[in-house]
């Protein structure tokens, strides 16, 4: 039995890396795993990756985006609408200078950075070639097997934060150390075990 299969992978049309594909599409990528959710995903996610003309066009239209909210964003400085705000995002009704200049300061970075990375998209759309996705082997990834949370009981150690949130998502759980999968839980029994 092998531990790996084969992946297609192509690259994005707006982050530029290479990503699993379905069919023309890019997979789901670019997010974080908190608390058993997915928060946030790449602009380039379910869109038909670059090496298509559709995913070229794509990325022009990103770099076309980017140059529009750099524009609107020097527009509002130089029309003196740029607004301090405060850590919560709530406008500073009676700013001091300090945080004025500060809020224009951080504006024109922002406008700076898409200027920047739009003509970084649009070099790469220059460049534009049809390329087909590419097969890569990778490793398997089944479900993550932890130690059920009750074994814990007899242990000074804490628990697996995911092997706690696992007994309440019906995920993979085990009662013997040799089959848990997960690196944490593997840690902990191995640490345990010493």
């Amino acid at each position: 039995m092998t531990n790996t299969t084969t992946q297609r992978r192509a690259i994005c049309a707006a982050c530029g890396k290479q990503h699993a594909v379905k069919g023309d599409r890019m997979v789901d990528h670019g997010y974080r795993v908190r608390w058993n959710q997915f928060q946030g995903n790449c602009y380039g996610a379910r869109v038909p990756h670059f090496g298509t003309p559709e995913g070229r066009q794509v990325s022009a239209d990103i770099a076309t985006a980017l140059q529009r909210e750099a524009a609107k964003i020097r527009d509002n400085i130089a029309a003196g609408r740029i607004e301090p705000r405060n850590s919560k995002g709530e406008v500073i009704e009676t700013p001091t200078p300090w945080q004025t200049n500060h809020a224009i300061k951080a504006a024109e970075y922002g406008a700076a950075q898409r200027v920047e990375e739009a003509q970084r998209i649009e070099q790469r759309v220059a460049d534009w070639k049809p390329v087909e996705p590419v097969e890569v082997q990778v490793e398997k990834s089944g479900p993550v097997t932890h130690l059920r949370a009750t074994y814990w009981r007899d242990i000074v150690t804490k628990a697996c934060a995911g092997s706690v949130n696992a007994a309440r998502q019906y995920a993979e759980l085990t009662d013997d150390p040799a089959e848990v999968t997960c690196k944490r839980c593997r840690k902990i029994i191995e640490k345990k075990a010493s």
